[in-house]
């Protein structure tokens, strides 16, 4: 039962720091959208920049809540959280970033694409962090052995 209930804080906290993670790179996918209307917009639409800014920043954290344990428990179980959360978070943001620039219109962005890319991101980081922890601990474990 102590196994259960450790299992069981663990994946809180994932999905806590999930969720803080992932509202923060809900707003850095806002990135465009901020620059853009520093650009060309005048002041008076802040107003519905603060309400994407809060259903981004939202959505991320939902995103994340669910996304992170998923991705820490079954890829990246045996390495420091530190570094998962990291790459997860910059292949976010990256991949959102990427979701902008093939929806092709910074105003109007196409939701799926700007979903999609996050979630792909996240995913090739996180596989990508897998090969690369792999990798390593092949190269220790020869070095050991020689």
């Amino acid at each position: 039962m102590l196994r259960v209930r450790r299992i069981l804080a663990v994946t809180a906290g994932l999905a806590v720091a999930g969720a803080l993670t992932g509202a923060v790179c809900g707003l850095l996918a806002l990135t465009p959208l901020v620059v853009s209307s520093w650009l060309r917009l005048p002041n008076s639409r802040f107003a519905m920049f603060s309400d994407l800014a809060l259903w981004a920043a939202t959505a991320g954290a939902a995103l994340g809540a669910v996304c992170g344990p998923l991705l820490a428990w079954s890829l990246l179980r045996h390495l420091p959280l530190w570094r998962v959360i990291a790459w997860a978070a910059v292949g976010t943001v990256l991949g959102s970033l990427g979701g902008w620039a093939a929806s092709g219109n910074p105003f109007v962005p196409g939701l799926f694409a700007v979903f999609g890319g996050a979630l792909l991101g996240m995913a090739t980081a996180g596989v990508g962090l897998r090969r690369r922890a792999a990798r390593l601990a092949r190269a220790r474990h020869l070095e050991a052995a020689t």
